[in-house]
């Protein structure tokens, strides 16, 4: 989660604000799990803090694993985190194939044993509930520009709106989008794009194990989410990912000539769904 303050004024930008804006200590961008919890944390702090970001809270959502560890921050920080009896559930452990035999890996032996498959929506609302009862200021919007000034940075929504902010938190993700709009790249060795899917429900199909398969170009993820959809993830370079985004019948294909998978994870289950890329 890069935290850009101070940073010098991006070549070929003139700051024209005209009005007098509305100025916050810290204005964070993303309203994910990492973007909430700064939030919580900073307001909990004294800081006055805006979070924005597009909430989108119809459809599913990848990013559904959260592990042990991860699980015990956020009871010690009294925030929100899966227990028994909600809507997440835990996973009782993985099935993995490189390419030379099977792995297991049990939620008993295994260490930060605890992890929990999310029902990513809830999540995050349940994480933002909690952001904006310690008084973080959510705006629903997209951040077009940031730009920095005398106290700090300007920013600008695609609706228009404009505020101040002592400091940027820039909690995008992977996109990183305002750190690279301000000139910072990534670091990475190969580029990795995964092309996803959610499947329909199948009566007396289910499992609450976690599959991972490497195949000749790539490797594939695969679970059951907490409702019961089957969830299907193959991760691969993008050239591939752009051709696979263009033909589900090969992303089927090549799902369907998986070792692990294709015995838990019907082909048939996602012959109606959407691929999306990630």
């Amino acid at each position: 989660m890069p935290i850009i303050s101070g940073l010098p004024r991006p070549c070929g930008h003139d700051v024209k604000w005209t009005t007098e804006l509305d100025r916050w200590d810290v204005m964070v961008a993303g309203a994910g799990p990492a973007g909430s919890v700064a939030a919580t944390l900073l307001a909990r702090s004294g800081k006055r803090v805006l979070l924005v970001d597009r909430i989108e809270d119809q459809g599913h959502k990848i990013g559904e694993c959260l592990p042990g560890p991860a699980v015990q921050l956020l009871r010690r920080l009294d925030l929100p985190s899966p227990d028994e009896g909600g809507p997440h559930e835990r996973i009782s452990g993985v099935r993995s194939h490189w390419g030379v035999e099977v792995a297991r890996q049990d939620a008993f032996n295994y260490p930060g044993a605890g992890d929990w498959r999310l029902d990513r929506r809830r999540f995050d609302q349940d994480l933002r509930a909690v952001a904006t009862g310690h008084g973080v200021e959510l705006v629903p919007g997209f951040i077009k520009d940031v730009i920095p000034d005398a106290s700090g940075w300007c920013v600008k929504t695609a609706a228009g709106t404009q505020f101040g902010a002592a400091m940027v938190i820039d909690a995008t993700g992977r996109r990183a989008r305002i750190a690279r709009r301000l000139g910072a790249r990534q670091k990475a060795d190969e580029p990795v794009v995964a092309v996803w899917a959610v499947g329909e429900r199948f009566r007396g199909i289910y499992s609450t194990q976690t599959l991972i398969e490497q195949v000749a170009d790539g490797w594939w993820y695969a679970a059951f989410l907490p409702g019961g959809e089957p969830v299907a993830i193959f991760h691969c370079l993008p050239g591939l990912a752009s051709r696979l985004s263009r033909d589900k019948g090969r992303w089927l294909a090549l799902l369907a000539d998986t070792h692990l998978l294709a015995d838990t994870f019907p082909v048939d289950s996602f012959q109606c769904a959407v691929l999306k890329c990630a």
